[in-house]
This record gives structure tokens, C-alpha cells and sequence, in this order.
């Protein structure tokens, strides 16, 4: 299925570029995509609110880092494709300014006829290790400008009251070998200013954390019984879940996958979601049938005092999306969005027993003044 952003995207290369001497010109190309854009994607010009560019901007950061420490050469020549799931080319210009930041060189080739013929033919929506047909990664062997193609997708973007949440699928293949080079996944929870921030898991009460650890796994449990499709495989490779506080997301997946009868969780030390593909493509025996990732879209908490500190009221707000993808295949056998939103009241009883031990204290000296003041003389 053709992505119909690449033709807002190519429309936007087209409009940056001199014509070329044999083809068609200019004019000729910007009113034909211009046309297609309008009649087959409606919403290609519309554009991401400002906060969650804001959160885009912040994921970047981690971008920049991970392709730093991706092994991809520094200053190879990185041509970007468009990202599903885009609005307006805001993600990919920002992906220009990371790649830049990371050490390597941005290309711009949007003027190679190769290059275009990949727009125009590529699918860019599977969530797969290549995520390129081999059709275009033959298309991409030819290409003469780029050493590394960067592509992928928006896997989530939403603004719910003063939380901005924003996911992003990326992955590199390299132009000589057609080898799927470098991949992973970048979650970013952003708030807007002036909001009311929550506190990290980490600081609540042993006592309501495990708890709560409890019931999520429940709930991750009956998501993965409902799905019959895990009976083909029987190993699970773990790996931390974006955006994950203290990994505290990911212990709930690995406690899941244990609870399953039919399932082993395979821990191998992973830390992105390339690291699970390189040592399935090097070693797949060790790698297992499929491997679990995701991204933690909320995870903290508000606290309210209760009356005279007798008790502590905790609004946690648990939120995690997982897949479960098979190695062989790459085909994703089970996803699902878990959620745990729960107030959670704890009752201060030294509290409590000290202000009843005042409070009789003080009717034993009340009823004693009183008898005294009262006495016949």
C-alpha cells in the first residue's frame, strides 16, 4: 500500500530544486503532486500542534545519541525519506537537524530520479526490520549521492490537556549492502509550561508501587491470553520499552511473559530495539522465536494530603503500548495499549492512633477539671 505523505514530501523536494534540462519542468511537476496531494491526502499540508512539535523537537536529542552510537561511519552522507504518519515535513526537518547534530552528513537528493522513483513506490507503513520491499532496496543500491537511507514512521502523536505524548519508529539501511543498518524506537512525554509536572514511579511508597506493579500485570496477562496467535512461538526477547522510568514498564512485560504457560522471556541485556535485530540477524538461536517492545506514553503520579495528614491519596496514571513481533517474519503477533489509572488512598494509622491517644488524653483531663470544678466543698 503506497503512503500517500511521500507525495507531499516529494512535493516539497520539488519545489526546492532547479528543474531538471530533460523532463519535466518545474511548474509542470509542482502542479501534478500538488494535484494528487489535494485529491488523494487532504490533510498533507496541515502541521503538528506547536507543543507537540515541542515534544519532536526534545526526541530529537535521544535521536542524535542513538545515531551516534548507531556504527554507522561519521560524515556519511545520509538521505532522509519521508516519515509516515508526517504532518507538513515538520518530523523530517527536524530528523535533518539531528542526523547533522549526530556527526553525519544530511543529503538532500531530491533530484536524483532514482531517489524519486522510491518515493513514488516505496511502502513506508510496515512495522518490520527493513520496513523496504525488496524492490526498493534494489531501487536504493542505484542511488549515487547517499551512503545511508533514514526512514520511518510516527507511530503516535496526542496532546491530552497539558501531557504531550510523541513515538517514533526509525531505521537506516546502507546503500551498497542494502543491509538494515541501524533501527529504533523514541518516545517523549512532554508537558506544557506552567503544568503541573507528576512525580516518578520511583518515589512512591514501596508498598503502593508493587501494587500497582501487580495489577498492570494482571491486565498485561489477560491482553496476551486473548491473543491465540503466541501460541506459535515460545521464547520472548526483551527489550526496555521507550520512554520506560527505572524500567519499571518492562519488568511489568518480563513479569507477563513469565505468568504465560506456553511463554519464556528471554532477558539478553538489551538496550534498543536494533540491538534484538542485530543479535537475531547474528545469533538466532540465542535471539528466541520473537521479542517484545513498546513505548511508556505516561507514568507518574499526583499526591493530595488528606485531612490533618491521616491519610495520602495517590492518582497514578500508568500507560505503556507493547508488540510482541516475530523474528522470523516480523510479523507482530500481539499489540495492545495497557493502562492502569487508579487512586490509591493509604491510611496513616500512627497518625491515627496517636491523635485518638490525644484525643482521650485530653477527655481524661477535660472530665477530671470538670469533676473538680464541680466538687461540693
Amino acid at each position: 500500500m503506497k503512503t500517500n505523505l511521500l507525495l507531499a514530501a516529494a512535493a516539497a523536494i520539488a519545489l526546492t530544486v532547479p528543474a531538471v534540462a530533460q523532463g519535466p519542468s518545474e511548474d509542470v511537476l509542482r502542479k501534478d503532486l500538488e494535484s494528487a496531494v489535494a485529491a488523494e491526502f487532504p490533510g498533507a499540508g496541515q502541521s503538528f500542534d506547536d507543543n507537540v512539535l515541542q515534544a519532536f523537537a526534545h526526541a530529537m536529542d535521544d535521536v542524535s545519541a542513538a545515531l551516534r552510537s548507531s556504527g554507522i561511519p561519521e560524515n556519511a552522507r545520509i538521505g532522509i525519506f519521508p516519515v509516515a504518519g508526517d504532518k507538513g515535513g515538520s518530523v523530517r526537518g527536524l530528523l535533518k537537524n539531528a542526523v547533522v547534530k549526530s556527526g553525519h552528513v544530511c543529503v538532500e537528493d531530491g533530484s536524483d530520479p532514482v531517489w524519486k522513483a522510491i518515493l513514488a513506490e516505496a511502502e513506508f507503513d510496515k512495522r518490520n526490520a527493513g520496513l523496504l520491499d525488496p524492490k526498493t532496496l534494489v531501487k536504493v543500491g542505484n542511488l549515487q549521492t547517499v551512503d545511508v537511507v533514514l526512514y520511518g514512521a510516527v507511530r503516535a502523536s496526542a496532546k491530552e490537556e497539558n501531557r504531550v505524548f510523541v513515538e517514533l519508529e526509525l531505521h537506516a539501511t546502507d546503500r551498497a549492502t542494502k543491509k538494515h543498518v541501524w533501527g529504533d524506537l523514541f518516545a517523549k512525554r512532554w508537558y506544557v509550561p506552567g503544568a503541573e509536572v507528576p512525580k516518578g514511579i520511583s518515589e512512591l511508597p514501596a508498598g503502593v508501587r508493587e501494587r500497582l506493579r501487580n495489577e498492570t500485570t494482571d491486565r498485561f496477562v489477560e491482553s496476551l491470553k486473548a491473543q491465540p496467535k503466541l501460541s506459535k512461538i515460545r521464547t520472548v526477547a526483551l527489550v526496555p520499552l521507550a520512554g520506560d522510568e527505572d524500567r519499571y514498564c518492562t519488568y511489568i512485560v518480563r513479569d507477563g511473559i513469565v505468568r504465560m504457560p506456553s511463554l519464556t522471556a528471554k532477558e539478553l541485556d538489551l538496550q534498543s530495539l536494533q540491538g534484538g535485530r542485530q543479535i537475531f540477524r547474528d545469533l538466532p538461536v540465542v535471539a528466541g522465536d520473537a521479542m517484545v517492545y513498546g513505548a511508556v506514553r505516561q507514568l507518574g503520579w499526583y499526591e493530595e494530603k488528606g485531612f490533618l495528614g491521616l491519610f495520602d491519596r495517590y492518582a497514578v496514571q500508568i500507560d505503556f503500548q507493547a508488540a510482541i513481533e516475530r523474528n522470523d517474519t516480523h510479523d507482530v503477533l500481539w499489540s495492545d495499549t495497557i493502562q492502569t489509572f487508579d487512586d490509591i488512598v493509604v491510611w496513616n494509622w500512627v497518625r491515627i492512633a496517636l491523635l485518638v491517644a490525644a484525643a482521650l488524653v485530653a477527655l481524661i483531663v477535660f472530665f477530671s477539671l470538670l469533676k473538680a470544678a464541680t466538687r461540693v466543698r
